[in-house]
């Protein structure tokens, strides 16, 4: 299960990063900029998501 596990944290990390991406691409103010930074890396943001997700699995699940 635990490969499973690995494959699906890794699948949202990449989709993650293609999105993130693309919105980057398409912030052509500071505010938008800033906006994105938010909804991406802030406290209650996408990647910080994923990330407090890493902490309720077992050592053996985690990703590398």
């Amino acid at each position: 299960m635990s490969n499973m596990v690995q494959q699906d944290i890794l699948q949202q990390l990449e989709q993650l990063q293609q999105a993130a991406s693309a919105a980057l691409a398409g912030a052509s103010t500071t505010e938008a900029t800033r906006a994105w930074h938010s909804e991406y890396l802030g406290g209650k943001g996408r990647l910080t998501g994923i990330l407090r997700s890493l902490g309720g699995l077992s050592p053996e699940e985690r990703p590398l």
